[in-house]
Formats: C-alpha cells, structure tokens, sequence
C-alpha cells in the first residue's frame, strides 16, 4: 500500500494551485465581459476612433483615426496609405494651420508627386485651404491621401478632425464603382 504523505509538505502545492485556479478564473471573466473592468491586468483605455453618426461600424472601416496629426515640411508632403478591398464610400475632414493641398492618389500618381512635385493623376484634390473634406465612391486598390504645403513660413501641420473611414455596401448590395 502507496501512503501518501500528509502534512505541510503538500501546503505550497495547494498554495499554488489555489492561485493558477484564481488566476485563470480572473482570466475567463475578463474576456468574457471586457467592458466590467477596463483597466484590469494593466491594460490601458485605448479610444475609438469617432465615425459619422450615420455610420454603422458593421459597414465602416476606419482608415484613418480622427485627431492624427501629419506634419509637412515647407515645400513638402506628408501622405497616409491605405488599402480597399473592394469599392467603397470614402469620407472625412481635416484641417490645417496654413493652406495645404490635399490629393488621393493611387500609386503611380503618388510615384509623380514624390518626384515630380505634382500630381497629375489625382483621382481627387482640394486646395489650397485650411481646411476641408473628401466624401466620394473609390474603387478597390491602394491609394494615399497626401498633403503639400507651400507655407514659407516652416512646417504645417495637418489634423483630420473626423476619422476618414470606408462604407462599404451592405452585404448582398450591390458593389460600388
């Protein structure tokens, strides 16, 4: 007969399993209803980013946060990429501290405007202004939104006050061009 050996000896083992059980129920709890306690773990509050209250976020894809900031050198640019998986609505605002030109390019316009300067091939473009926005239908692809700044007086800087985000059409719907 096998005896097993009672006593203080098991105490740190009942200890320790007594914590991994505590632990892994904390665990269990905080992904189960993350809204309860946000900061639990050390997790810091990340915010969302704001959309358009005629938005719903099942359609919606933010590809830009509202409240990113962009800085343009005099005579220069500063540009954001992003990718559309198929056509979409694209909106957002933005504004300035100087008057700034704002494009969406696709990439061979975006390949001119970093060597050129220009942007012959833009599919959009507003300025120069201190502010403004972009709300039209673009089709699947790569693209930048890019910002030139003629302000002698040093850098620019950009903020978009409203996220620029992608509506896609609702599922069955029919795709955008």
């Amino acid at each position: 007969m096998h005896r097993r050996p009672s006593g203080r000896g098991n105490l740190p083992l009942l200890v320790v399993s007594i914590a991994a059980g505590l632990l892994l129920v904390l665990v269990v709890v905080d992904y189960a209803f993350p809204t309860s306690h946000p900061q639990a773990f050390g997790t810091p509050l990340v915010s969302q980013p704001s959309l358009p209250s005629n938005l719903t976020t099942s359609r919606a894809q933010v590809l830009v946060p509202s409240g990113t900031n962009l800085n343009i050198d005099s005579g220069a640019f500063n540009d954001v990429v992003f990718g559309l998986a198929m056509g979409a609505s694209v909106s957002g605002t933005f504004m300035s501290n100087a008057p700034v030109t704002a494009y969406l390019l696709t990439p061979a316009a975006f390949e001119s405007l970093e060597t050129d300067q220009s942007a012959p091939g833009s599919l959009w473009s507003v300025g120069p202004v201190d502010s403004g926005g972009i709300e039209l239908t673009v089709p699947a692809g790569t693209w930048y939104v890019a910002f030139t700044s003629a302000n002698p007086q040093g850098s620019t800087m950009v903020e978009f006050t409203t996220s620029l985000v992608a509506v896609y059409p609702p599922p069955g719907g029919a795709p955008l061009s």
